[in-house]
């Protein structure tokens, strides 16, 4: 009877040669990882493409080059270079853990990812992650492309959302990762890999697969029957904007750190027309998802200011647009009805 190689060699195997290498945060050679730029990675990462990501991360780099710049920067220019990538609150925790990190009095990055996890912004799979790679700490990452890699291998059937098959699939995920330390970085980021472009949600390419010879899902033909996530119940929440301009100048509020677009500035709002100044006239309406929630926002022109009825209320010129963090999303309305040239 053949032995097959361990789960751990097949994966790493198929990474040398078909994985996802060269990105801007992994090492050119064999040195080691830049801490500093693994980290940001994995924020970006978070809930955003790698095609996105990968547009927006050198500049992001090239304007904060290590944590001591982005800590000594303002908050609105560490949100306004990472427009683009939305969920602007990530921005905002990381720059507020960078704040926490060069505040220590000799100044270190932490080495674990138990530590990594007490820093605003980072939850146990991104700390994981930023500890394998950086630390070789020998801990799984259970990202959503990782889950999806074992839950089928194991046949774990409901690994998100049943607490007794969540622990089972980070022991089966311990058990299976290399023991040498220096294969840590490239076995996580190959595990990820192989999720993201073979072990699809949708469609898996199990036949191209490098560990599917012994997937129990696969072999049983159970894998459809694995889920990843229960049902998302969906709110539906409205409210309004009325863009206020005169000539070239606009009003925009500031909106606080844990609403919508939190750290930006955006147009005025409103929940009820009724509350709308006068002379107020329908524009368009858009509708999105945005996490658990679908947004109805109508908006509104206002065409002249009203005076100003909040300290976080400001006037600006619409060609400073693009040195203002402002939801993409106002850019692309006013881009559109041919108010902003």
């Amino acid at each position: 009877m053949s032995v097959k190689p361990a789960f751990s060699n097949r994966v790493l195997i198929w990474g040398e040669k078909q994985g996802r290498l060269g990105l801007p945060w992994q090492p050119a050679d064999n040195s080691d990882f830049d801490i500093y730029k693994v980290w940001i990675s994995e924020i970006m990462l978070q809930q955003t493409l790698l095609s996105t990501v990968l547009k927006r991360f050198d500049p992001f780099i090239n304007l904060f080059p290590d944590v001591f710049s982005l800590a000594s920067s303002k908050q609105e220019s560490v949100v306004l270079a990472w427009s683009g990538l939305g969920f602007y609150r990530r921005a905002i925790n990381l720059h507020e853990a960078s704040k926490i990190l060069c505040a220590q009095k000799n100044f270190k990055f932490p080495k674990k990812a138990a530590d990594w996890v007490k820093l605003p912004g980072i939850g146990y799979s991104t700390a994981a992650a930023i500890s394998a790679f950086t630390s070789s700490e020998r801990i799984p990452i259970l990202d959503i492309n990782v889950v999806r890699v074992l839950s089928r291998h194991s046949l774990i059937v409901n690994p998100m959302s049943d607490v007794r098959s969540r622990a089972k699939l980070f022991r089966y995920a311990q058990i299976i990762m290399p023991h040498d330390p220096n294969l840590i970085p490239r076995y996580s980021q190959f595990i990820m890999d192989i999720g993201a472009l073979i072990c699809r949600k949708e469609k898996p390419l199990c036949s191209k697969c490098p560990v599917s010879s012994d997937c129990d899902a696969f072999q049983q033909q159970k894998v459809a029957k694995v889920k990843f996530r229960k049902s998302k119940v969906w709110k539906k929440i409205k409210f309004i904007w009325a863009i206020e301009f005169s000539g070239d100048m606009i009003i925009l509020e500031y909106q606080r750190t844990g609403t919508l677009w939190g750290g930006l500035w955006t147009p005025k709002r409103y929940q009820e027309e009724i509350d709308l100044p006068k002379g107020a006239s329908f524009l368009c309406s858009k509708e999105f998802p945005i996490s658990n929630s679908i947004l109805l926002l109508d908006i509104w022109l206002v065409k002249e200011i009203s005076s100003f009825d909040s300290v976080k209320t400001k006037s600006f010129n619409l060609k400073s647009l693009d040195s203002i963090p402002v939801p993409n999303l106002l850019k692309e309305v006013l881009k559109e009805f041919k108010l902003l040239h």
